[in-house]
């Protein structure tokens, strides 16, 4: 598995690859190819970010077809080594419009398209693309619950970095409590912090995570005992957000 570290020319030049090989999948199924996340913001970070993608297919394209962009992405992620992984996440058109919610994780991927996606093959108005409601989100970010909290006990297959991966489940702690705060959902990884620091009543815990922040700024190294940090993220956002709470205490019912 390839060490080198995988320039932002690069993972540009990746994923034109990733979207011409969508194409050759999908054929005259293929609406578009959009990245998001970090590479479009201008964020990406070589050695510690990857690559996001979002494929889009008519609402006819055949089940079958969709997986093999999953496939594609593993082989992706294997071969060129990227940290947290690679993202090639395949969808029908329909799934751009309400209601959300058939994919736990579908209004978050919306929100990236609308906020942070770059149309890189074929053509789709994202602008068009109708906003989540509140209720979206907060039906989302339910279902995200128990999958933070398992988070603290799991281990991710090579080459994803353990200790990279528990920064963004605290991000996406933090990010709960601004939402139920504020009722904006941030994106950015830079601006979590700023936006989490700017509530009143969360002083103690946000210089606790000070190391985290700084590695995040990219300021530091890994920060020592991520998980332990994790952990008390974990426990403040269930003690202070009760809709959070009660997501967390229905899976545990049901398991």
């Amino acid at each position: 598995m390839p060490t080198r570290l995988i320039s932002e020319d690069q993972a540009w030049r990746i994923a034109d690859a990733f979207a011409a090989e969508s194409r050759e999948v999908l054929r005259a199924q293929l609406v578009a190819v959009v990245a998001v996340g970090s590479l479009p913001e201008g964020a990406y970070i070589p050695g510690r970010s990857d690559i996001d993608l979002i494929v889009v297919a008519k609402d006819s394209c055949p089940v079958h077809l969709l997986s093999k962009i999953k496939t594609m992405a593993r082989r992706y992620w294997m071969t060129y080594g990227f940290r947290k992984g690679f993202g090639g996440y395949a969808v029908h058109e329909r799934d751009l419009s309400p209601p959300f919610g058939k994919l736990n994780d579908m209004v978050y991927e919306i929100l990236q398209l609308k906020q942070q996606g770059r149309v890189i093959l074929g053509h789709l108005d994202l602008s068009a693309i109708p906003d989540p409601s509140q209720e979206d989100l907060k039906r989302s970010l339910s279902a995200l619950v128990p999958d933070l909290i398992g988070a603290w006990d799991r281990t991710w297959p090579a080459p994803i970095d353990a200790a990279d991966a528990m920064v963004n489940n605290i991000l996406y702690w933090l990010r709960i409590v601004v939402w139920d705060r504020t009722g904006e959902y941030i994106l950015g990884k830079r601006h979590v912090f700023s936006a989490f620091s700017a509530l009143p009543g969360n002083d103690v815990l946000f210089e606790m995570l000070a190391p985290v922040r700084s590695y995040v700024d990219q300021r530091a190294n890994h920060p020592g005992e991520v998980a332990l940090f994790c952990r008390e993220v974990a426990t403040f956002v269930l003690g202070s957000v009760p809709w959070a709470r009660r997501a967390a205490h229905l899976r545990k019912s049901e398991s």
